[in-house]
């Protein structure tokens, strides 16, 4: 993969390398299997070596990503690419989970500081999850994975926890 290259097009590459990728026709590929299915063997071993070989920069790179994109609620054709080489379960779970509690927190912090007459506070927060967090998650997993995963429940139950965080650090504060 080119250097210059930005990292939509490496993952669209990767997705493209992996479907061109022949049916083994040697016993040694067989004997190293990591699964029954030739091509998930193969999605493992590529994933594996790309973690192997990745730096932290790589991570970093894909928060930034993460986080351009939900921060402008895009939907990216490269969501399609993570979800065939099956990283977001895997080497981006964590950058994943890291975005959608920074995005979270910002929104809440900024929204909530400081306002105690406003009602509805809660409600505006839910509201604004399933406008913007749960349509761009949904989009980047997958409808099934979305609702296998209880993406839905885990959102809400984050957003509760930001709006209590935010409401803790106040009281904190007062005293």
């Amino acid at each position: 993969l080119q250097s210059s290259s930005s990292l939509p097009q490496k993952l669209a590459v990767l997705e493209e390398a992996l479907k061109r990728w022949d049916v083994p026709n040697d016993h040694e590929e067989l004997a190293c299997s990591l699964s029954k299915d030739p091509a998930e063997s193969r999605r493992i071993a590529l994933t594996a070596a790309i973690t192997v070989r990745s730096t932290p920069a790589l991570q970093t790179e894909f928060q930034a990503l993460f986080q351009e994109s939900l921060s402008s609620a895009r939907t990216e054709d490269w969501f399609v690419s993570l979800r065939q080489l099956k990283w977001i379960d895997s080497m981006l779970y964590p950058v994943l989970c890291k975005v959608l509690q920074e995005t979270m927190m910002t929104h809440v912090r900024e929204s909530i500081s400081g306002e105690f007459d406003q009602e509805n506070m809660l409600e505006a927060m839910q509201s604004w999850k399933d406008e913007h967090v749960v349509p761009w998650l949904r989009s980047l997993l997958g409808d099934a994975d979305f609702r296998q995963k209880k993406w839905g429940t885990r959102l809400s139950k984050a957003i509760l926890e930001c709006f209590a965080f935010v409401r803790m650090e106040e009281i904190f504060d007062i005293v």
